[in-house]
């Protein structure tokens, strides 16, 4: 729903529970895994906003990526189906 939501395009095949986001400990995201479209798919972006496509090691170490998110890829990268994020205050 999302993806059809935010970007205009749905996976053709539904997308899988792949990592679960606890933030000091509490359950706060899901994140799922999905084939990508192709490169040239009419996708929708929000006025003012564009996709880029980068690799996965380049999103890695990409200065706009969050802490969280990274520790979620990190999680994804290495097979396992959670990602701990503790803030810097807990």
């Amino acid at each position: 729903r999302e993806l059809r939501e935010e970007l205009g395009w749905q996976p053709a095949e539904p997308p899988r529970r792949a990592v679960d986001l606890h933030v000091d400990g509490d359950l706060i995201a899901w994140f799922y895994e999905a084939a990508a479209p192709s490169t040239d798919a009419a996708l929708a972006f929000e006025p003012g906003r564009r996709g880029v496509w980068m690799s996965e090691a380049e999103l890695l170490v990409h200065p706009r990526l969050s802490e969280w998110h990274r520790a979620v890829l990190n999680s994804w990268r290495t097979g396992r189906d959670r990602a701990d994020f503790v803030t810097r205050g807990a």
